[in-house]
């Protein structure tokens, strides 16, 4: 729940090599810079409040919602709806769009 970067924690040391390695093909390399004080301190307030027991109930559930409303209006999303953006099938939803018809070489 931050503008900007991130970070990713594990506690396997092998794991943690091949990130890495594969940070620097994606990024460069670590010693090339970091992200800001504030940047650090907004994404540390985002896990703070996205990991706040009421703020997940609220999630969960307006993606419930979206997703009972979506699927009533007759609309195809991968099921279960998760706490992430829905998956759906634009082939089924938009029959006639012409990429369907590029796909399908029309």
């Amino acid at each position: 729940m931050a503008n900007i970067g991130g970070f990713l924690a594990l506690n396997d040391d092998d794991l943690a090599l091949k990130c890495r390695n594969l940070l620097i093909l994606t990024e460069g390399f670590p010693t090339y810079g970091g992200m800001a004080g504030y940047d650090l301190e907004a994404v540390a307030q985002g896990l703070y409040e996205a990991l706040d027991p009421n703020y997940l109930r609220y999630r969960i559930r307006s993606i419930e919602y979206l997703a009972e409303k979506i699927t009533a209006g007759g609309v195809p999303i991968v099921q279960p709806p998760a706490d992430t953006p829905f998956i759906s099938t634009g082939g089924r939803c938009f029959p006639t769009s012409p990429t369907n018809s590029i796909r399908r070489g029309r």
